[in-house]
């Protein structure tokens, strides 16, 4: 913007209405997008036969596109509706410039360097939700802190694109703006979440998910939408890392799974999976679950009071010891020719120690490398001499001494015998006839990972789960187990744990187990923004009457109608008093209602009863979607939901006893409610709400919940400090002098340097910023193509948080072969290559899998470059070599492969696996890529899978090398050095050639065990050139 908008109302509506206009021309172009690919596509319905494969290979074409344009339309319509929301307006220390950003959805911009409104997720964005006016300052990955002196935060109020009010306000949504916002119907608040997130929450939303989290939220303090939120949050910010399929949201029923996928389009975030507890243990059971097997709920009693808790969990890992035990041998090992103890049986027992908590398949390959290494010695010793074919029978005996990786067993068959070991032990159990619960799902999960995989899966990257205290602990340790590579958003209040006997009552336990890491997080949120006052107190009441600590709760002061309490004959007039309350309310304009039953049987009862006066939300009650209307449900399927007004239809003594399982039952009922709540009964009214609670009571149970605050101050540190970017330069100073007298004194070590942009090394003093560099960049909140891989100003990353790829370069490694858990690619989710998508670009063509994009780029008549990366249409750095200017290239297509022609080489792509294969144009296979899983892309790392043949001889290298490496049966670094003319090579004689950017940290692993790839670090794209020779 060339100048600074005014502040006046006058202004700030003219400043709306140029916002609104740049906002609807976006909106114009993407519907003008959709309707030229609809008509596209009804045009090829007209024109092709269903039979023709080329035309249903364009028409998934042409769906595909389809759809991506119509996330962006809706995205552009979110965006016109309501622009923005919040302005800051702050002067920038070390530029000394005043600057003013609006704050909205998302970015809404004609020229993207200089943005009319910034994302809320953008890294300054920060600052209008947490920081007081003055000096402050914000943080933004990879780059460290930045000062700001803050001088104004406004909020807005538009509606049917009118400025309807404005506030100047120390925080984010003062009282007056907030209670206002929190008074409308449940639809209308939801509309405001992101312009009123407060401190705490934001808190939340915004710590690094490199971590591990839990959250202790009050009913109505945002739990579910926080979470929400922070995975919105983490999407944009941490884009290289997480992608949303690496997402899994946890929720304990199916209703409240149906509500996140309602807000989660709102947030603009599409493709993450959600699935219930069981849904995620069954698939973590892969081929072993059983599609005719049932899934049934856990049923109140003595056997899941046993199967929920962390002492079940370990008398499984105890049985998995004991099999493991008598399957794995442990006497020494001995060769039978000479006598020679290759292992000992203390040996043997050290690294089985050392293994305890590796699954039995990696145990059995860690004992078999390390004695294949003795056996080796002893072979090429020089004591006994042994023939060839004597070798190789050893070798082939030993490589399965211990076993084999595979297991072919049952798991659900060794859960039985688990369970009637068990049951000799006096253990109270039954072993399931007819369905498994969750706590049986998550012990044949973990026996699945612990005795049976022999493939090491990674099935996320990051997990949400919600309404945490509903599962008992030996769902978390079977988790912890089976995804162990994962981090974890844990949200949930024990207040509201209805599964008494196997829920959590408490964070002890969960927190020992989850929070291990220096910068674990636990947190409390406390303020309530769902109830009135008046609900509030007289849910907190019924909290009382229960012998648990109760965690204090602060009610936004909101105040609204007393909460009712009615005395009902019977059922008949409870009906009669439920079907005038909600006609009242209705005509009051409360849109949702929920008439809360204690179980099915009474839901069905009342629904029954009440269909014939009063139109209902109906359906299957796993599969009801909260909208508008009248709903009857059950209590457990209310959890985690609210609701305009709440009709408790029979709070009696009968259901809802004195116990603690009910006091947290019907608090839960209680504080569904927004804006009114009504409580029926019939018979004697439940002494959780008819008996006072003593003063004395209330504080002893509050001091007890702030007992369990106290070790998060002293065991847990909050964050990480950070640092400013003057400050990461003078350590990196200090690192590199530090690195220098090493190197003076013990000679040449592994030198890292980083380049950013600008092509300096970090610490060097950068280029100027331009115009659209620096302050400017930071405004964009979705930085260019060019910025994020490089090309553009050094300041790029400030608006987002998007961190620019950076080139590592070593030396002193060339020739090294790394450890065994180096060489061990890392675990994964099931990774579909397959081709979606054909796309062909200026001078590439991109191939679109679930997984991410495979660009190949033809560049001379031997010569191709091939990229890998998540995500769905990117850029990729700059190329190393410019294509020629006469090259004529071919792109054919069929349902089952595309081939790439130019000059005398070829490359083909299986679509169904999405595995390439390189050849000459006479056909001869020069290189094929493993057609199951491919590549597999790793934090900082990935992985290129290649079938090379056994009498291919394999020769590494580069310039300035100190000599050619032949990687024969083994695994070698074959970068070296950080010069930009260094080029790390491949050569086959299968006749081509791969080559890989300079700088790049290049390994070789030609060991079938671990996998024949290509790996590259420090990176988070493949990026290789293959050349026939």
């Amino acid at each position: 913007m060339s100048s600074l908008p005014g502040i006046t109302r006058q202004d700030e509506e003219k400043r709306l209405q140029h916002t609104l206009e740049i906002a609807q021309r976006k909106v114009d172009a993407n519907r003008q997008s959709v309707q030229a690919l609809a008509e596209e596509l009804h045009a090829m319905q007209e024109e092709f036969d269903e039979n023709d494969k080329e035309a249903q290979i364009l028409w998934h074409n042409a769906d595909a596109r389809f759809k991506f344009v119509n996330q962006d339309l809706r995205r552009a319509e979110q965006a016109r509706k309501k622009p923005y929301f919040g302005r800051i307006d702050f002067r920038d220390k070390k530029l000394k410039k005043d600057e003013v950003y609006y704050i909205g959805r998302s970015v809404i911009a004609d020229n993207p360097a200089e943005p009319e409104v910034i994302d809320w997720r953008a890294p300054i964005a920060s600052v209008y939700y947490d920081a007081a006016l003055g000096d402050v300052s914000y943080s933004v990955k990879g780059e460290g802190k930045y000062d700001i002196t803050l001088s104004r935060k406004r909020t807005y109020e538009i509606e049917n694109d009118e400025l309807k009010d404005f506030y100047d306000s120390d925080v984010v949504a003062n009282d007056e703006l907030l209670t206002k916002y929190l008074a409308r119907n449940k639809k209308a608040v939801l509309g405001e979440i992101i312009a009123t997130i407060q401190q705490e929450q934001n808190e939340v939303i915004r710590k690094k998910p490199q971590h591990n989290m839990i959250v202790q939220g009050a009913a109505g303090s945002g739990k579910t939408t926080v979470a929400m939120h922070r995975i919105s949050y983490i999407l944009y910010n941490y884009e290289q890392e997480f992608a949303p399929e690496d997402f899994y949201i946890v929720g304990s029923n199916q209703v409240l799974l149906n509500y996140i996928t309602g807000v989660l389009p709102e947030l603009n975030v599409y493709g993450v999976s959600q699935m219930t507890m069981e849904q995620l243990f069954i698939r973590l059971l892969y081929e072993d679950w059983d599609k005719s097997w049932q899934i049934k709920p856990v049923v109140k009693g003595v056997t899941p009071a046993v199967k929920g808790t962390l002492v079940w969990f370990k008398e499984l890992e105890n049985f998995c010891l004991r099999y493991e035990y008598r399957a794995i041998p442990r006497e020494d090992v001995v060769i039978e020719k000479t006598g020679k103890v290759l292992l000992d049986r203390a040996t043997i027992a050290r690294l089985l120690k050392e293994t305890k908590d590796l699954s039995r398949a990696d145990k059995i390959s860690r004992l078999t490398d390390y004695l294949m290494a003795r056996l080796e010695n002893e072979l090429s010793g020089k004591y006994y001499s042994y023939t060839q074919p004597e070798k190789q029978k050893l070798k082939h005996y030993y490589e399965t001494y211990f076993g084999k990786r595979e297991w072919k067993g049952s798991v659900a068959e060794l859960y039985e015998q688990f369970l009637k070991e068990e049951q000799e032990k006096d253990f109270t159990v039954e072993v399931p006839e007819g369905g498994y619960d969750v706590y049986d799902l998550a012990a044949m999960a973990y026996l699945y990972k612990r005795l049976k995989e022999d493939t090491v899966i990674r099935e996320a990257g990051h997990v949400v789960i919600d309404e945490a205290q509903d599962f008992g602990m030996m769902a978390y340790a079977s988790l912890k187990y089976c995804l162990s590579k994962c981090t974890y958003t844990i949200m949930g209040d024990v207040a509201q744990n209805i599964s008494d006997r196997y829920g959590l009552n408490d964070w002890t336990e969960l927190r020992k187990l989850m929070l291990p890491g220096e910068f674990d997080y636990f947190g409390i949120l406390q303020k309530s923004y769902r109830n009135t006052v008046e609900i509030s107190e007289f849910a907190t009441d019924i909290l009382y009457h229960g012998s648990f600590p109760v965690y204090p709760v602060e009610p936004i002061i909101r105040h609204g109608e007393p909460v009712t309490v009615k005395k009902c004959v019977d059922f008949t007039e409870q009906v009669t008093q439920a079907e005038q309350i909600i006609k009242a309310w209705q005509s009051k304009g409360l849109d949702t209602i929920a008439v809360v039953c204690i179980d099915e049987a009474e839901a069905e009862k009342v629904t029954a009863a009440l269909q014939g006066s009063v139109e209902l939300n109906t359906g299957d009650a796993g599969k009801w979607e909260i909208g508008e209307g009248v709903m009857v449900l059950p209590l457990k399927y209310t959890k985690g939901l609210e609701f305009d007004a709440v009709l408790i239809f029979n709070a009696s003594e009968e259901d809802y006893p004195v116990e603690d399982g009910y006091v947290k039952q019907l608090y839960v009922a209680a504080t569904r409610a927004l804006h009114e709540l009504t409580v029926l009964y019939r018979g004697k009214l439940t002494g959780l709400i008819a008996d006072p609670v003593s003063p004395e009571q209330k504080k002893r149970m509050r001091l007890a919940a702030d007992a369990q605050k106290k070790p998060v101050k002293t065991v847990v540190k909050q964050a990480e400090s950070e640092k400013t970017k003057e400050e990461i330069y003078r350590q990196r100073a200090q690192d590199a002098e530090k690195e220098r007298v090493a190197r003076e004194r013990y000679g040449p070590k592994k030198i890292i340097v980083t380049r950013n942009s600008q092509g300096t090394t970090d610490g060097a003093t950068p280029k100027k910023a331009g115009k659209s560099g620096g302050s400017e960049s930071r405004r964009t909140g979705q930085p260019s193509p060019a910025k994020v891989y490089g090309a553009g100003n050094g300041n790029a990353g400030r608006a987002t948080g998007r961190q620019e790829p950076r080139m590592v370069e070593n030396n002193g490694e060339y020739g090294d072969m790394p450890d065994a858990k180096t060489l061990m690619p890392a675990g994964h989710s099931r990774i579909d290559c397959a081709v979606r998508m054909v796309m062909k670009g200026k001078g590439y063509v991109d191939l679109l899998s679930s997984y991410g994009t495979l660009r190949i780029t033809p560049l001379a008549v031997d010569l191709f470059r091939i990229c890998f990366a998540k995500g769905q249409c990117r850029e990729f750095p700059k190329a190393a070599v410019t294509a020629a200017g006469d090259l004529r290239c071919t792109v054919r297509e069929n349902p089952s492969l595309v081939e790439i022609t130019a000059g005398y080489a070829q490359i083909r792509v299986d679509k169904k696996m999405g595995a390439l294969t390189f050849l000459n144009t006479q056909g001869k296979i020069l290189l094929t890529e493993r057609s199951r899983e491919p590549r597999q892309l790793g934090e900082k790392k990935n992985w290129s899978f290649f079938e090379w043949k056994k009498d291919e001889a394999l020769i590494a290298g580069g310039i300035g090398a100190p000599k050619p490496l032949k990687i024969g049966n083994s695994a070698a670094y074959f970068s070296y050095g950080r010069a930009d003319d260094r080029y790390p090579g491949l050569a086959s004689s299968k006749g081509y050639e791969m080559i890989f950017p300079a700088g790049s940290r290049v390994l070789c692993c030609n060991i079938a065990m671990y996998g024949t790839y290509i790996s590259m670090e420090e990176t988070d794209i493949i990026d290789y050139y293959l050349r026939a020779k």
